[in-house]
């Protein structure tokens, strides 16, 4: 069975039913199991062991979360995060500028980046379905992968 990894930072819970619609989208495809982690208790173990991980946070300061960038800056999880497939998604008040930051961030571990999305506050309406296709595709990637 394909595991994905949704992990996540959220202050308000924006980012949260961001990541939450995302795994429900990974979770519409069968044979995947979808594991949701906060970024401050996600372990290096369950990175390992992803098949594909997604990663979301909110933008503070133009850039990601500072739970986000410390745990992104760990070499441990790092090296755990080399050659993985995935998605990042981030909300923001203006402009998802974190997108930015997860994106040069993980180029740099040869991350296969999938898809990416961003949302002013909480995802709604068409939004809503947007986050849950960002999940399914991912599942779907890493199931065709592993066929």
């Amino acid at each position: 069975m394909s595991k994905i990894l949704v992990v996540y930072d959220s202050l308000t819970g924006n980012t949260a039913r961001a990541a939450e619609l995302i795994a429900e989208g990974a979770k519409s495809v069968k044979g995947v199991k979808v594991e949701l982690r906060k970024v401050d208790a996600v372990s290096v173990k369950e990175v390992s062991e992803a098949n594909a991980v997604i990663l979301g946070c909110p933008t503070h300061g133009f850039t990601a979360s500072e739970k986000m960038k410390a745990l992104l800056n760990k070499p441990e999880i790092r090296e755990a995060l080399k050659g993985k497939t995935g998605a990042i998604f981030a909300s923001c008040r203006l402009t998802p500028r974190a997108l930015k930051w997860l994106e040069k961030t993980l180029e740099s571990l040869n991350f296969k980046l999938i898809g990416k999305l961003g949302v002013r506050g909480s995802p709604k309406g068409e939004k809503e379905n947007m986050f849950k296709n960002l999940g399914k595709q991912v599942a779907e990637q890493i199931k065709s992968e592993r066929a």
